[in-house]
């Protein structure tokens, strides 16, 4: 580096060089300007640091650095996601392990009360809610709309995501703040697999929304015989 150079100095967007560097894993450049002063707390325009912005990328190497030079691993932008939200999204394995073995909070939330468990849930990433089940989290976490990993999971039709959560004890009768039953979702969704593996986790077939329907009262509006059948046989009612 150049005598005197501004280490700190941005851009119009607020970067630094540090952030340059992270987010294209120069690592040898990341330790440069470390060893020269440079802030890695600094924030962007949209709130993330040289840190969220590698680890948003899977560098798992520039993050290690950072984290072992003090950033705090549950750094989050301004709507409160932390980079563990990010990877969760993703399905990135190696960097959740990374994360969460330098002390990221697998059960912080953000502006919208989600976790990371929930990121990974609704986009179908199985593998990332096995994870973070086994390192403990919150498994029936209530987003700002009280939906669950679970609820996510129905409503997005993402099955080996459900068949994860039920086989670890997620509550399956569930209602969120509408007071909508969870089975009441696979129904709307027309899937009949999603129905079979509620019914199968033995769902409360009985339950009902505020309006006083149950699941089988949705799947008749729906005209959906298929539905309707497979939960008269599995003891549904009016």
């Amino acid at each position: 580096m150049k005598k005197g150079a501004a280490v700190n100095a941005t851009e119009n967007n607020g970067w630094t060089a540090l952030m340059f560097a992270a987010k294209k894993n120069y690592v040898r450049s990341v330790q440069l300007l470390l060893d020269n002063g440079a802030d890695p707390k600094i924030r962007d325009s949209d709130g993330w640091s040289a840190y969220g912005l590698a680890a948003i990328s899977g560098f798992h190497e520039t993050v290690d650095l950072l984290i072992k030079r003090g950033i705090d691993p549950n750094n989050a932008n301004d709507a409160g996601q932390t980079v563990l939200m990010y990877a969760a999204k993703n399905g990135d394995i190696k960097t959740i392990q990374t994360l969460l073995d330098h002390g990221a909070d697998p059960n912080i939330t953000d502006k919208s009360k989600c976790s990371p468990l929930i990121y990974a849930a609704r986009e179908g990433n199985a593998d990332a809610v096995a994870l973070f089940i086994k390192r403990g989290v919150k498994i029936d976490y209530e987003d700002q709309y009280s939906w669950t990993a679970l609820t996510w999971a129905t409503k997005k039709n993402r099955l080996p995501v459900a068949k994860i959560l039920i086989e670890s004890g997620a509550n399956i009768d569930r209602k969120d703040s509408d007071g909508t039953p969870i089975l009441h979702y696979a129904v709307e969704n027309k899937s009949k697999e999603m129905i079979q593996l509620l019914i199968d986790a033995k769902v409360n077939l009985k339950a009902k929304d505020r309006y006083g329907l149950t699941a089988l009262v949705y799947a008749l509006k729906a005209k959906n015989t298929e539905i309707v059948d497979l939960i008269k046989n599995a003891g549904g009612s009016y």
